[in-house]
């Protein structure tokens, strides 16, 4: 089964972004996926922790952006790292549950 790249544009809001980050890898799914946060040269030293810990904990891909670029830039630039994948984006505030991208690829 292909995987799914779920994109996680980030700016600020640290406490939403680990909810939704741990329902994301609290849900069972069938369906693989990697997890892409793209990083929109957040300043915040506790959330720059956060997104730093993701990545050498290999439990998602950090795209730092250089300077703030916005939501859009942000999203295009995730969705350019795997041409050949589906993407789902997800708000940073977002919570998922269950087996929620079995259901949405389906």
């Amino acid at each position: 089964m292909p995987i799914v790249d779920v994109v996680i544009p980030v700016r600020g809001a640290l406490p939403a972004l680990r909810r939704c980050i741990d329902s994301l890898h609290a849900s069972r799914n069938a369906t693989g996926f990697e997890l892409v946060v793209v990083d929109d040269a957040n300043i915040e030293p506790e959330l720059v922790r956060y997104l730093d810990e993701l990545r050498t904990q290999h439990r998602a891909t950090i795209v730092a952006q250089p300077s703030r670029q916005g939501y859009t830039a942000s999203v295009n630039r995730a969705v350019a790292l795997h041409r050949d994948r589906d993407v789902v984006v997800l708000q940073s505030d977002a919570e998922v549950a269950n087996d929620w991208l079995d259901r949405l690829r389906a």
